[in-house]
């Protein structure tokens, strides 16, 4: 619900002054559309509705795309741990013989990295 500052402040605005779809919407349903002859009361419920339908679906919108932010950052921690993982072997394997010591640190300081994005992010939520 709009609180009491928002609605002072855009009972003093025009239509050109609002900048984003909640502003819009939340002048529509001050009665400002008609108030300022924008628009004919028997549209400013059905405009204000349809600005509602766009906010809402931006919102859906930014948590998919967090969400698919997260899965992609997942991913990518998994796949340099499965290369660390391989590299590891092969260190193991060839012995002194294989210098892939410092790519192995790299690899593992990359993964650790995107983990910390991948919590932070979830923190956010």
């Amino acid at each position: 619900m709009m609180d009491e500052q928002k609605k002072v402040k855009l009972s003093e605005c025009l239509w050109i002054d609002l900048t984003t779809f909640e502003q819009k919407r939340d002048f529509l349903l001050l009665g400002r559309g008609v108030e300022t002859g924008i628009i004919a009361p028997s549209m400013q419920n059905v405009l204000a509705h349809d600005y509602n339908v766009i906010v809402e679906l931006r919102k859906a919108n930014a948590e998919l795309e967090e969400e698919r932010n997260i899965r992609d950052l997942e991913q990518r921690a998994n796949g340099i741990m499965d290369v660390r993982k391989a590299n590891v072997r092969k260190k193991r394997t060839l012995g002194s013989m294989w210098a892939g010591g410092h790519i192995i640190h790299n690899m593992q300081l990359a993964e650790e990295e995107l983990r910390r994005q991948v919590k932070s992010l979830k923190a956010g939520n």
